[in-house]
């Protein structure tokens, strides 16, 4: 086989130039490579590792050549897509170990050429950027025990400590995507869970196991408190893990959730049914019968090619996404699944919305507005902190058709919860900071999420989610973000009205920073910043379920006037003279 890949390599590049100083042909790039291996596979991806990217060659024509599946899907983890940012590529990389081994190998021979040349602008930018790949590249893989089980796990970043656990259950971790868009402020660690993917280990499979295996990870790696996340699943054992330990969780991400009433995944069933074509049915049921007879890989691909092209909001989409390669690199565990997932329907049966509604943490609910079971927003309903971040456009799995969207959530909610820096503020005091921000800050992203989610909890509405207006921003106005102990606890905003009037919006401040004069100090601030505009009043408008708000704008001075702009989610109208 590697004497295949080989040949396919140098037939392929024929005639490229790599750019040393020099100029040599590239398949010596591909061969320096090559050698950092001494396992037959890995030298194979390491000799085919641009062969997609920069020939008319195609995955099919590895397959035709004898190419097994581990060797394909790593050549498609390491082709770059036309428009894919470079952080979301090594993002997608990292998530396959036998690409990420190459990809550090094929960077470490770029880095050493580019040294090589001369000192340039261009140059320096890609040194810094394969250097910066080159550290999220480099996480950590680590066999760790557990109680009856070995767990594959991949750590990567620094910063506040998260965990993710993959879909299933009785798949393989997929979401090292996700751990790209924050390494750079969290300590992330992906696992393979009990029984399936690189991890071993008897059962019980059941919810209880899955949970004490969380708990015994935090241990492990000695984190007192963290976040707790996944996705699909995992999402409910996220969920599961903090019901069980909240005194141990800083937060959950309920990224592409199921609902919490097991009957609901009948209607999504249906749903992803309806997504598909009458013979595309009439296929899914045939295979079915086929794989219920005996194994068949070739089945079993079609099978699940046909079932996860309903998890995304567009076929195009689907399609996209799919000739990258499998959901999972890994087959399910279908022993595990059953087990897992009986527990799973009769925990759900059993209720927990009573456990919910008294969870004490914050909880994300990234959901795509197309997934085929929306459900969660419950979840975003019930949890007393939770934060309803719905993704357009985007269905089961929304950060492979909007990574920025889940990027920015993500990133904004994983540093509202980072532990605060000793020493912050003038001696260390607290003081709180005030810092211009945009609407494109991922803490705003969160923050205003967190504000429309809080207002329609409190109402007994169903979440809606929201977005910043873009006149917020400078020359138009000014957004704030108060941060004490180095943390962003609040925002707010001010912008003019015209005839030297100024209006405030969106005020904020995070639950657990209320009650320490964040709100006060901010709305103090974007009074200032309106006077130095020019304005001689500022007005806000406010819902009458945000008592301690109002009670603050009375203490500051507002008094209540008549509606002035017609906003229908408001319910009070308040001025300010700003003379004095």
């Amino acid at each position: 086989m590697l004497g295949r890949a080989i040949g396919m390599a140098c037939e392929a590049h024929r005639g490229q130039v790599y750019p040393t100083p020099q100029g040599e042909p590239y398949v010596l790039h591909l061969f320096r490579v090559m050698l950092a291996f001494e396992d037959a596979a890995a030298r194979s991806v390491a000799v085919l590792h641009d062969i997609l990217e920069d020939t008319p060659t195609t995955a099919r024509d590895l397959v035709e050549a004898g190419m097994s599946p581990e060797i394909v899907d790593a050549v498609v983890a390491l082709t770059r897509d036309p428009g894919e940012t470079y952080a979301s590529y090594i993002a997608r990389v990292a998530a396959n170990g036998l690409a990420r081994r190459v990809k550090m190998a094929d960077i470490a021979d770029n880095l050493a050429n580019n040294r090589r040349l001369p000192v340039t602008p261009e140059v320096s930018a890609r040194v810094a950027r394969y250097e910066a790949a080159l550290d999220r590249l480099g996480g950590a893989e680590e066999a760790v025990a557990v109680p009856g089980a070995s767990l594959w796990t991949w750590s990567v970043g620094a910063g506040t400590p998260l965990v993710l656990a993959h879909g299933g259950p009785g798949l393989s971790n997929n979401l090292g995507p996700i751990a790209g868009m924050v390494d750079d402020v969290a300590a992330v660690h992906l696992y393979d869970q009990r029984g399936g993917g690189r991890s071993a280990g008897g059962g019980p499979f059941d919810v209880e196991t899955f949970v004490a295996d969380l708990e015994a990870l935090r241990r492990h790696w000695g984190h007192e408190r963290w976040i707790v996340g996944g996705h699909s699943w995992g999402a409910a054992l996220a969920l599961f893990y903090a019901l069980a330990h909240p005194e141990r969780t800083l937060g959950v991400v309920y990224l592409g959730g199921t609902s919490i009433r097991w009957e609901a995944r009948e209607r999504a069933h249906a749903e992803r049914m309806r997504r598909l074509t009458a013979a595309e049915r009439e296929e899914l049921d045939t295979l079915a019968l086929r794989l219920a007879r005996r194994e068949d890989d070739e089945a079993r691909a079609r099978f699940l090619r046909l079932l996860w092209t309903t998890d995304f909001a567009t076929r195009a989409a689907a399609d996209g996404a799919l000739e990258r390669g499998p959901l999972y690199e890994y087959p399910r565990a279908d022993a595990v699944a059953r087990s897992v997932e009986d527990d799973w329907r009769r925990r759900l049966d059993g209720g927990i919305e009573d456990q919910l509604a008294a969870l004490p943490v914050p909880v994300l609910v990234l959901h795509g507005e197309a997934d085929p079971d929306p459900g969660a927003r419950e979840v975003g309903r019930i949890a007393p902190r939770g934060v309803w971040a719905p993704i357009a456009g985007a269905g089961h799995s929304p950060w492979l058709e909007d990574p920025a969207a889940v990027g920015r959530y993500l990133r904004g909610f994983v540093l509202s919860l980072a532990a605060p820096e000793s020493g912050s503020g003038p001696e260390g005091s607290g003081a709180i900071e005030f810092r211009d921000a945009r609407t494109s800050d991922p803490v705003l992203t969160f923050f205003d999420a967190a504000l429309s989610a809080e207002v329609d909890r409190r109402r007994g509405h169903a979440p809606t989610g929201t977005s910043l207006p873009a006149d917020l921003e400078p020359p138009d106005g000014a957004i704030l973000v108060a941060h004490r102990h180095g943390r962003p606890v609040g925002m707010g905003a001010v912008r003019g009205l015209g005839g030297a009037i100024a209006e405030v919006k969106r005020m904020y401040v995070s639950p657990d920073a209320r009650g320490e004069g964040v709100g006060g100090a901010l709305l103090g601030r974007l009074e200032m910043l309106a006077r130095e505009r020019g304005c001689r009043s500022v007005r806000l408008d406010t819902a009458d379920v945000l008592a301690e708000a109002i009670a603050l704008y009375r203490a500051r001075g507002y008094a209540e006037v008549p509606d002035y702009n017609g906003n229908d989610a408001a319910d009070r109208w308040f001025e300010k003279s700003l003379a004095g």
